[in-house]
């Protein structure tokens, strides 16, 4: 400028390199009633203003400093004009004038951007926007990784790019790479790109489409694969299954529909253990009626003879219809220490309102499923289950889907042969306590030694009588069988393995387009004058 210290026109202050202009524009200033548009179009209207960055003749080793203002200096935009440029090159600049301020991400001129003192534009502060609270004649100009970092990782600009390349890839009258590649250097630089740069851009964008074509074939080959590989496991398994069905409808063995459980019981046909001899006594009221164990939420409960057998990971699993949705805390089917101090329990709405819940003591295994509110259990019975696997992970499910998400708070509780029993309809303990007790209806509980898979938990919520579990199919295998199907089930989680990480890599892969637009944001040709 006319003068090096803004700030300071004072003895402190260095002197004008051309005081007669200075004062000459000062004049014009008062004589055209001190507008400042006036005083700016003046300025850039002049000879002076206009001249090219490439200083002539020997003026670059006589006034390497430009005091004498023989060419133009080269300058980065102001944080605003970057901001807008941006904008006007994706094609979203709204130019409505006039209005009150907007937010960060809004699409108006960067002339309206709200300014809060303790809450400021972030990309318009780390690109040297002054600080509102303080006076400033010239901004500062500064280089720092901050703002590369900004123009690569802010979302606003990615959001901008991704905008920029859609605009180009968009328009119809442009027909070839060379013609979109071209057009872009014309929105962002208001120039053609250099042959140079359009053989860059196309060798770009040729190799991210070759990447994405290797990628979409060694999907596609994966998946290919994996089919190929499943056929080998049912080719090897189908039989044995088939066999075993075979044996069950001749009597060979008794019908199961669905896995088979620990312990099970059916309250159209009472309270005996339809599997072993954990019978159930009925106390406080409880009654079975219509073919379900009626429970009043007051004082009924139902309690079995202590189990035979040790229970670790497991599944408790129950078909139950509910008197009131809106009650609290009230256990389904429960197994416990035989002191009811400690638990695993299907519980109803004791943390969350209207929500299945995995109980235990204090909540020491207890978490949120987030699964669905439930609307359906007043009208008729629902089936839940919840499985407890050896790792300590806990799934749920309903109807036998899966009930919201799986969790893991703590290592599974053992329960000692002899020393457990289970309970239907209170949460845990020795007797009837008011905040514990469920109301409404059981018409079938069961207990598995064992923890379910999602496709056994639906095997027997559907009654499906051709379920075969895996563990009858192992037991029909021969060794020679055995290998083999382990051999094909390793290949099978090798197959997904790289299926999935290939299906991520893909979610991750950006559109070069995008990329393409992003770089030349970051040009300094689109962010310097020269």
């Amino acid at each position: 400028g006319l003068v090096a210290t803004p700030d300071n026109f004072g003895k402190l202050g260095e002197k004008p390199t051309h005081p007669e202009l200075l004062d000459y524009l000062a004049g014009r200033f008062v004589a055209e009633g001190w507008s400042i548009k006036k005083l700016v179009r003046e300025i850039t209207l002049t000879r002076t203003f206009q001249l090219a960055v490439n200083p002539s003749g020997n003026a670059g080793n006589t006034d390497p400093e430009n005091r004498l203002l023989a060419r133009a200096n080269v300058r980065r935009l102001e944080a605003e004009a970057i901001r807008d440029a941006m904008l006007q090159a994706s094609g979203s600049l709204d130019r409505s004038p006039l209005g009150g301020s907007d937010n960060a991400d809004s699409n108006r001129r960067s002339l309206y951007q709200r300014v809060i003192r303790n809450r400021l534009n972030p990309f318009l502060t780390v690109m040297d926007a002054p600080v509102p609270t303080s006076t400033t004649g010239r901004r500062d100009v500064t280089n720092v990784p901050a703002q590369s970092l900004t123009m690569m990782n802010d979302p606003f600009i990615l959001s901008l790019a991704e905008r920029f390349a859609n605009r180009v890839k968009g328009d119809e009258n442009l027909k070839t790479v060379e013609a979109q590649v071209d057009a872009m250097f014309q929105m962002a630089l208001n120039r053609a790109a250099t042959p140079d740069e359009l053989k860059g851009a196309k060798a770009f964008l040729g190799d991210a489409d070759a990447q994405a074509a290797r990628a979409k074939d060694a999907l596609l080959n994966a998946n290919e694969e994996i089919r190929n590989t499943e056929a080998q496991l049912s080719a090897l398994r189908e039989p044995l299954r088939k066999q075993l069905l075979a044996k069950r409808k001749e009597g060979e063995e008794s019908t199961v529909a669905g896995p088979k459980p620990f312990a099970a019981w059916d309250f159209s046909k009472g309270t005996k253990d339809q599997l072993g001899q954990a019978h159930l006594s009925l106390e406080g009221g409880a009654k079975v009626e219509g073919g379900a164990l009626v429970l009043d939420g007051k004082r009924g409960f139902a309690r079995s003879q202590p189990l035979a057998k040790r229970l670790r990971d497991k599944t408790l699993e129950a078909w139950v219809q509910l008197s009131d949705l809106g009650q609290k805390g009230g256990g389904v089917i429960t197994v416990q220490t035989r002191d009811g101090v400690n638990f695993d329990s299907i519980v109803y709405a004791e943390k969350q309102g209207r929500h299945w819940l995995a109980g235990s003591e204090n909540h020491k295994r207890t978490d949120e499923f987030n699964g669905s509110k439930e609307k359906e259990a007043l009208e008729g019975p629902v089936h839940v289950a919840i499985v407890y696997h050896a790792d300590g992970k806990i799934t749920g499910y309903r109807n036998g889907k899966p009930y919201g998400r799986t969790f893991r708070r703590d290592a599974l509780r053992e329960y000692k042969a002899g020393d457990a029993e289970v309970m239907l309809g209170m949460r845990h303990g020795k007797g009837a306590s008011g905040d514990r007790m469920l109301a409404g209806r059981v018409f079938k509980a069961r207990v598995y030694d064992r923890a379910l898979s999602a496709e056994a938990v639906m095997a027997s919520f559907s009654g499906n009588a051709s379920f075969v579990s895996e563990e009858q199919i192992l037991a029909t295998m021969t060794e020679e069988q055995r290998t083999s199907q382990a051999k094909w089930q390793a290949r099978l989680a090798e197959l997904q393995k790289t299926k999935t990480e290939l299906e991520e890599a893909s979610k991750s892969a950006q559109d070069p387009w995008r990329d393409l637009a992003q770089a030349m944001f970051n040009l300094k040709e689109f962010i310097y004058l020269r």
